[in-house]
């Protein structure tokens, strides 16, 4: 069964979708290193948990937040705590909207190779420019693909996230804070902020009626 976008292509009313847990190939697609940590790093551990196939697409090393290189290093130690195997590319940061039709292509190509059954990635409330780029990215590329879709969130670059789907994470909340704080060179810097990513999972938590919980805006679900 498959549920159609709504307005802004973000269903709404949407409470629970355990069924999404039988899952096993997994893609999270981030703009920049720490991007997939923050917004769905708790739920990757979990089906990485699982025994799912976890992988992760950055599309720059970050350079305008800091060194890349060591942005690229502490990437891959975070995808290495979460169960992951991650891409980086080195799309420009800050400018990830001018490539759009490339990032479109390296989705598209992702996919049919690996054949995801779930995609995560940014919403399209997000007001941090590259973070847009790669979420109508990710629309565009899945667009032919028998996918699920699932947006998250950024703590700091968006107000009207309002999520309809949560993932309980209480047994990975350690994990997902491990791997934010393997982005050691961003602490304190936009959401890469343990205390507010701790305070994020308690409110999501509330929302849901768990401890600890991520949020997420669906695009599209298919059960």
């Amino acid at each position: 069964m498959e549920f159609a976008p709504k307005r802004d292509g973000v269903l709404k009313n949407v409470k629970h979708v355990e069924s999404l847990l039988a899952s096993k190939r997994i893609l999270a697609v981030g703009a920049h290193p720490d991007d997939v940590e923050c917004g769905c790093g708790g739920t990757l551990a979990r089906f990485s948990g699982d025994g799912s196939d976890i992988r992760i697409l950055t599309f720059s090393k970050g350079e305008a937040g800091g060194n890349s290189g060591k942005r690229v290093k502490e990437a891959e130690k975070s995808a290495g705590i979460l169960g992951a195997k991650l891409k980086i590319y080195g799309y420009p940061d800050t400018m990830l909207s001018s490539k759009l039709i490339g990032i479109v292509g390296v989705i598209e190509a992702s996919i049919k190779t690996f054949k995801p059954d779930i995609v995560f990635t940014h919403n399209p409330f997000d007001v941090h420019q590259d973070h847009k780029a790669v979420y109508e990215a990710t629309a565009i590329a899945t667009r032919n693909f028998p996918c699920s879709v699932l947006c998250y969130e950024n703590t700091k670059t968006g107000l009207d996230f309002k999520p309809t789907v949560f993932f309980n994470i209480d047994e990975f909340s350690e994990r997902k804070s491990n791997a934010v704080k393997a982005h050691a060179s961003q602490f304190g810097k936009g959401a890469c902020h343990i205390d507010k990513i701790c305070v994020n999972m308690r409110y999501r938590g509330l929302q849901s009626n768990v401890k600890y919980a991520e949020g997420f805006m669906p695009y599209r679900v298919i059960l």
